[in-house]
């Protein structure tokens, strides 16, 4: 244990580790965390000066090798603080499905869907290093709205700045949160030219500003349209059966739905849920000469 924390009960140690652990994060979450903390800014000071000399850090080494050596140290005395004697897959499984873990700590996997994705051009290489070192991160809970909390998602994005203008965009990657696991479902690139992003103060912003876009109205349970987030919806016996469906799709034929839809004792429990016009979509890529890379 920590020198700094052998004097405090458990429920600080793990509070303060967890808000040290947001301190390095780059992301509205880390500002979230600080307001809401109640454990003192000159504790959390002095367990991250104990952390860099343990592991022999300067003050200002904020390199992603150091930044991965500090991770894995608050995991370790996060597991010790919570359950010495319980296996640490267990504790990481679920401080990874509250999200507590840096992203760098989470296990990347693809689902059967982001092969559609590769296919457009990103990169399996690619989408997996947004979700290791985003710029911004957002860990959704929809448990807090009375959802089945294994519709949990996250959102992870990366700004790539260079060369002409034109082509500066923002990758964002929707990914389901199992555990410590980050399950890879979809993965969009938004460049800003076409998709102005200057408003968004969270990825879940930039999300709903490329559906807003490329987006397509579509059917689920009975409700139309165009961006479904976290939402519960009542099956209505005697409407048509099907709970998701696309209206009007002679308009194009090329388009995909992006659906985490559980059918759950009379409601639809939506994760999320929209439809892309690709047809339009692609047209932008190729407009910026973007490159496929299916690796």
């Amino acid at each position: 244990m920590l020198e700094t924390l052998k004097n405090y009960n458990s429920q600080v140690i793990q509070q303060t580790l967890a808000d040290v652990s947001t301190f390095f994060l780059p992301s509205t979450a880390e500002q979230e965390a600080q307001a809401l903390s109640r454990v003192s800014i000159e504790l959390k000071q002095k367990v991250i000066s104990e952390i860099r000399g343990n592991l022999g850090l300067q003050a200002d080494d904020n390199s992603p090798k150091a930044l991965n050596r500090i991770h894995r140290l608050l995991l370790s005395e996060m597991t010790k603080s919570v359950l010495s004697d319980a296996d640490e897959a267990e504790i990481r499984e679920r401080l990874g499905q509250k999200g507590d873990l840096s992203p760098n700590l989470y296990q990347v996997k693809f689902s059967d869907a982001s092969s559609y994705f590769i296919k457009t051009g990103i990169s399996r290489v690619v989408a997996e290093s947004v979700v290791k070192n985003p710029d911004y991160f957002q860990h959704l809970h929809p448990d807090e709205n009375g959802l089945n909390p294994e519709n949990s998602t996250s959102l992870f994005t990366k700004m790539f700045i260079g060369g002409e203008i034109q082509n500066n965009h923002t990758l964002i990657v929707v990914a389901q949160r199992q555990g410590f696991v980050q399950l890879i479902q979809e993965a969009w690139i938004l460049y800003h030219v076409d998709v102005d992003i200057t408003q968004a103060k969270t990825p879940l912003d930039m999300l709903k500003l490329f559906v807003q876009k490329y987006g397509e109205n579509m059917m689920v349970a009975g409700k139309e349209g165009s961006f479904f987030w976290e939402e519960k919806i009542p099956i209505v016996f005697g409407k048509p059966s099907d709970i998701m469906r696309i209206p009007n799709t002679d308009k194009h034929n090329d388009w995909i739905a992006c659906t985490q839809i559980k059918e759950n004792d009379g409601f639809v429990e939506i994760g999320h849920a929209y439809s892309i016009n690709l047809t339009k979509y692609k047209a932008d890529l190729r407009k910026h000469n973007f490159r496929k890379n299916k690796k």
